[in-house]
């Protein structure tokens, strides 16, 4: 059965050509058509802006927790707010973070000064989910770090050694 298929197939020199050329050329058709689909995913990147109106060693903890996050890269800028809100309208950015003015001295107290957060148009949500968690987990980070540091400098005056910020991380074994 095979063989009698395989003349008839040598005799006929179209039908032969289209078993074997159609599904290349739907492969090589369908691979071009979808390659830009596949890159754009393949190294997703969030670019921000980060405006420091506090400038305190606190704003400053929050920038390089902010800077350690991978995939989340700042697009440095001399502009003005209002300049970078349109920016990020246009989509030069994804977001705006904006730390105001006395984030750090207020930070511990009864009315912190919120952080803000802005995002372009057509961010997607997802995108904006993710950004918001790992500022959130900056933000934390950063708090944790400033509420605990009476107690690192107590611990390190009693000789204790003081308190190991790797502590977590040692706590699980891969």
């Amino acid at each position: 059965l095979i063989v009698k298929e395989w003349k008839l197939l040598l005799r006929d020199w179209h039908a032969l050509l289209l078993l074997i050329a159609m599904p290349a050329a739907f492969i090589l058709v369908m691979s071009l058509a979808m390659q830009n689909d596949f890159a754009e995913h393949a190294s997703v990147s969030v670019h921000y802006y980060l405006v420091d109106q506090d400038s305190s060693a606190v704003s400053k903890a929050l920038l390089q927790q902010l800077a350690a996050i991978p995939h989340f890269k700042r697009v440095p800028s001399k502009a003005s707010l209002a300049q970078l809100k349109e920016r990020v309208k246009r989509s030069r950015a994804q977001f705006v973070v904006i730390v105001p003015k006395d984030f750090g001295k207020a930070m511990l107290g009864k009315n912190p000064e919120p952080v803000q957060m802005l995002a372009g148009p057509d961010v997607e949500p997802a995108v904006y989910q993710l950004f918001a968690a790992a500022l959130r987990g900056a933000l934390g980070h950063t708090y944790l770090q400033h509420l605990l540091a009476p107690l690192q400098t107590q611990l390190e005056l009693s000789g204790s050694g003081g308190l190991d910020p790797d502590a977590a991380g040692k706590l699980l074994k891969d």
